[in-house]
């Protein structure tokens, strides 16, 4: 049901575990309006709020969610992220801000270029982390016309799901997390993973931080040594789910489009960005179609015998290079 323009998730029948928990902001967050900094929970359809650019908009519509402490120990993935003050830069957020975990939060990199990613995404354990000493919390969602972010704590915040669809945008959002972590003295610890598949077409494995293994690991993809994109090993596989690895979100998968070119040798390699450690199973050369390499993995041996077999055929071509000319 609305109260007073709010639409109350606790009371319009849905289940305590079905409730839209993924974006909002606490109770008490203060929200830049033409009128000056107020309350989320006081804001109404129709109010104006400032959006990440100043420009005020009408307030489309608001959600209160409540999360009990039930809710939260049977889901603690929604469990809401606090965000230090000055966190993700000088003043942004001014203090506090506690945040659903998929809330878009606004990171302006070197080149002022301004990119978004989720409170999940960009957590460190250290001036990102889950707010734990919670049992029970109100989160307000605000809608804007335009589906534009607004300004909560001094922070461009809000926004709808960004596309991380094309490499510079996923290259962004990875140099945005790496920014993050070195301003918040955020040191990496042992990794943990693999490269799967490293092919023209298809890139995947996953990653976890062992110190913080509900850390989401920011990856670099480089191509012949310059970076082509970057990756957030942060989705869920049921295979790592069962294997108990972490909570099983922390698979990366990426599909060129073009796939990269296959007239060429290309080692491909697959490193965190946060301090250029290799994942395991990186590098990987991709040679060329017809390319000695491809051969090689053609004619690899299956069996000790063709192993030796193999080892006398290469030893007496490589006789025959190193002899000296005849006459």
């Amino acid at each position: 049901m609305v109260q007073g323009g709010w639409l109350d998730a606790q009371n319009n029948g849905m289940r305590m575990n079905e409730m839209p928990a993924g974006q909002g902001f606490a109770a008490g967050t203060m929200v830049a309006t033409a009128s000056g900094r107020r309350n989320v929970e006081l804001l109404d359809i129709g109010d104006e709020v400032l959006d990440a650019t100043g420009t005020p908009r009408r307030v489309r519509w608001t959600v209160r969610i409540v999360l009990t402490a039930a809710h939260l120990t049977a889901q603690p993935e929604a469990r809401p992220i606090r965000v230090r003050a000055g966190a993700l830069g000088e003043g942004m957020p001014r203090r506090d801000l506690v945040v659903a975990p998929l809330t878009e939060l606004a990171v302006v990199l070197p080149t002022r270029a301004l990119v978004t990613l989720s409170a999940r995404l960009l957590m460190n354990d250290h001036t990102i982390l889950r707010d734990s000493g919670t049992d029970r919390l109100e989160l307000f969602e605000v809608e804007l016309d335009g589906d534009a972010g607004l300004i909560a704590e001094d922070l461009p915040a809000g926004f709808a799901l960004p596309n991380h669809a094309t490499p510079d945008q996923r290259t962004a959002a990875v140099r945005a997390r790496k920014l993050v972590n070195a301003r918040g003295g955020c040191l990496p610890g042992p990794l943990l993973g693999r490269v799967d598949c490293a092919e023209r077409g298809l890139l995947y494995g996953w990653a976890i931080d062992e110190a913080r293994p509900l850390m989401r690991v920011a990856l670099e993809i480089l191509v012949n040594g310059r970076v082509f994109t970057g990756a957030m090993a942060s989705l869920r596989r049921n295979d790592l789910v069962r294997a108990g690895i972490a909570d099983g979100a922390c698979w990366f998968h990426i599909e060129p489009n073009p796939p990269l070119p296959a007239d060429r040798t290309l080692l491909v390699q697959v490193r965190r960005a946060d301090d250029g450690l290799d994942l395991p199973g990186s590098p990987v050369l991709l040679d060329k179609a017809g390319g000695p390499a491809q051969l090689l993995e053609a004619l690899k041996p299956a069996s000790p015998a063709q192993t030796a077999a193999m080892r006398d055929v290469l030893r007496a071509g490589l006789d025959t290079l190193q002899a000296p000319p005849a006459g």
